[in-house]
């Protein structure tokens, strides 16, 4: 079983890749056309957890 790093609370695009399973492109794709909260710093993206966790929480559709 491999051991789980702690998730950071300031995250690069490879550290939300793993906390979102989603590919590395679609994350700089989301980052560069802003649907994503982050900020750019030099050629480096950065996102705040608890940012991308009410992102999350904003996209759940309720079904009923």
């Amino acid at each position: 079983m491999k051991n789980k790093k702690p998730v950071k609370n300031v995250m690069g695009v490879k550290d939300v890749v793993e906390y979102l399973g989603l590919s590395e492109t679609k994350i700089y794709r989301l980052a560069s056309r802003r649907e994503i909260p982050c900020c750019k710093i030099g050629w480096n993206y950065k996102f705040l957890k608890d940012l991308i966790d009410e992102w999350i929480k904003s996209k759940i559709i309720n079904k009923k």
